[in-house]
């Protein structure tokens, strides 16, 4: 049964008065326990989560003082976190997976792993990347586990080159919502020689915060 906070009535015959408490109890355990730890454990009363409902409106916040909101809200396309201050100031916290102010998508990896063309990577670390794919010496393609909103996005690919007297530089980028492709080169000051590159330490960040 759900909590019903009439129960037991004041007529309520007092052989039945138990098993209504009971039952009353049992629903508020079930209550509690969507996010907080069973009642009689070691954890007693800790939260396991925080569930946040989606609001159809952000909290209102006049006439208040040293309060804060934290809650969820659609921002026009899933549900995101958000926080609103005292003076009604709203701030998201999250967008499309990632926390704002942090990269929507970042991976390290190394290129020059052995194996034919069109070769899967594997980044030794990353954030909303799946792979990376190799489609021939030089050439990458970045691929995104959730797509962007679109490619209106700030990309920026840096990696080492293959001596203290090379620099790696991009020669070519192409950004879509779900990929970013480009090509990496070498350049020696020593020779002046230019050449595609599959460098062995590639950072790609990815910046996409509206």
């Amino acid at each position: 049964m759900a909590y019903d906070s009439s129960k037991p009535a004041n007529n309520e015959l007092l052989d039945n008065v138990a098993s209504v408490i009971r039952a009353n109890q049992d629903a508020v355990e079930t209550t509690i326990a969507v996010d907080h730890n069973s009642m009689g454990t070691t954890n007693d009363g800790k939260h396991k989560q925080v569930t946040l409902p989606e609001l159809a409106t952000k909290p209102d916040a006049s006439g208040t003082t040293d309060v804060g909101y934290v809650y969820t809200k659609n921002d026009g396309s899933k549900t995101e976190l958000f926080f609103e201050d005292e003076d009604a100031n709203e701030v998201q916290i999250t967008k499309g997976g990632s926390p704002l102010g942090g990269a929507d998508v970042f991976c390290v990896f190394d290129g020059s792993t052995a194996g034919a063309n069109p070769k899967t990577l594997t980044p030794s670390n990353s954030r909303n990347v799946t792979n990376v794919t190799r489609t021939a010496k030089g050439s990458f393609t970045v691929n995104f586990t959730t797509a962007l909103t679109d490619a209106n996005y700030t990309a920026t690919v840096f990696a080492k080159g293959s001596s203290a007297s090379h620099v790696a530089f991009v020669d070519t980028m192409t950004k879509a919502a779900g990929t970013l492709s480009f090509t990496l080169k070498d350049h020696s000051f020593t020779t002046s020689a230019t050449n595609t590159f599959n460098g062995t330490d590639i950072n790609v960040v990815v910046f996409r915060e509206s």
